[in-house]
């Protein structure tokens, strides 16, 4: 009687064992929509019924963990893992360990070695605390302008709390996921068309601003969010394109203008300087021939200067110019220099210091010319020098 009792008990043990088994692989089935597509029920069940150590579902003790997204369905990123509560743990690094005794929140244990009770402690979830990229996919959005853009970006995630992660909502990738893609639309149409392009930096700091508000709730931290696109539509983008190349264009011209400016201002100056140099060198070579003048010998060598120059004329009349102008006698070189002479020595005379000039009432407006003894002298009188040959008389 003790045995069959004793047996029955044992039966009555391992059926509890097996259904709590069963219980335990429901519980985590539902967690994974994408798994129950993939397996028949009845599969399910009788895998989950063989003790085999390579299914996930052998044991009533496995977990879920949130791993690198890698797939285009974020519910990929919901994945169970096998980690078996074998008394003893290697818990790895950079990852957290959520445990609960008897159905309830334990403990969370991280990277080291652990001691769990079996059948009592259950590895719950697997939560890897690495930093993690999300692609947030391509979608509308609307500026203030009225500017239908698409845009998608990069999400740079990191779990900070493992509990709230497991327990503040049901798939917190998705969430943050799903949450970028509204703030990021929400803050594109706060701001207009050019300023999407040229304040870029601002508009991720504001998303990321936004969304750890909310997923500091979930036990995640935003670290960083880059637009990665932003695609106006074709005619808005041929638009911008002519509004650059003339923007270009007009940058290029007046680089242009601006260069004649200043080679206009430096040509000017260059002329001005070279006047200014040329006149200099005048004045001074006139002061050293004035002194030089008033020195012994100086007017026989200004005499000698004055003849050379009036040769010289005629020299270059006759080889650049048809109409040439010639003096009475072309024969008499000498007549020519005496004339010459004579002309320097009348400049001579007629100085200011011997010859004052006044204006007197003539009647036909011309000035009287008085000699040293005061005389009036005529027109016919007064010293004058003509290239003209004299008119002979019939």
């Amino acid at each position: 009687m003790a045995m069959a009792r004793l047996v029955r008990l044992n039966s009555i043990d391992s059926s509890a064992k097996s259904l709590q088994g069963i219980l335990g692989s429901l519980r985590g089935i539902s967690g994974s929509p994408s798994l129950i597509l993939n397996q028949s029920s009845s599969s399910s069940l009788s895998q989950s019924l063989l003790p085999r150590s390579s299914h996930p579902l052998a044991y009533a003790a496995f977990s879920r963990n949130f791993s690198t997204y890698r797939g285009y369905d974020l519910h990929d990123r919901y994945r169970r893992r096998t980690a078996v509560n074998w008394g003893v743990r290697f818990v790895p690094q950079q990852e957290a360990y959520v445990i609960e005794r008897f159905g309830k929140f334990s403990k969370v244990l991280e990277a080291g070695l652990h001691l769990l009770i079996p059948f009592v402690d259950r590895i719950a979830y697997v939560h890897s605390l690495k930093e993690q990229t999300i692609e947030i996919p391509e979608q509308p959005a609307v500026t203030t302008d009225n500017v239908s853009i698409r845009v998608n970006g990069v999400l740079f995630v990191k779990v900070i709390d493992a509990e709230k992660a497991s327990y503040g909502n049901d798939n917190v990738m998705i969430a943050v996921t799903q949450l970028a893609q509204t703030v990021m639309r929400s803050a594109i149409g706060k701001m207009p068309l050019d300023k999407t392009f040229m304040e870029r930096d601002t508009l991720n700091a504001n998303i990321v601003e936004a969304i750890n508000d909310v997923a500091s709730q979930w036990g995640l931290t935003c670290r960083r969010y880059e637009i990665r696109d932003i695609i106006p539509p074709p005619a808005i983008r041929e638009s911008m394109e002519m509004q650059a190349e003339a923007e270009r264009k007009k940058r290029a011209e007046i680089i242009e203008a601006e260069g004649k400016r200043q080679a206009v201002i430096l040509t000017s100056e260059a002329a001005k300087m070279d006047s200014i140099n040329r006149a200099t060198g005048e004045a001074e070579a006139i002061r050293i021939i004035s002194e030089a003048l008033q020195g012994k010998g100086g007017q026989s060598a200004a005499s000698l200067k004055v003849a050379q120059d009036y040769v010289q004329a005629f020299n270059k009349l006759a080889k650049e110019s048809t109409t040439m102008l010639l003096p009475a006698n072309v024969g008499d070189a000498s007549g020519m220099v005496a004339q010459a002479l004579a002309l320097y020595k009348n400049l001579v005379v007629d100085t200011p210091a011997k010859r004052t000039f006044h204006e007197t009432s003539v009647p036909t407006g011309s000035a009287k010319i008085e000699d040293e003894d005061g005389s009036i002298l005529g027109a016919e009188e007064r010293p004058h020098f003509s290239l003209q040959s004299p008119r002979k008389e019939e």
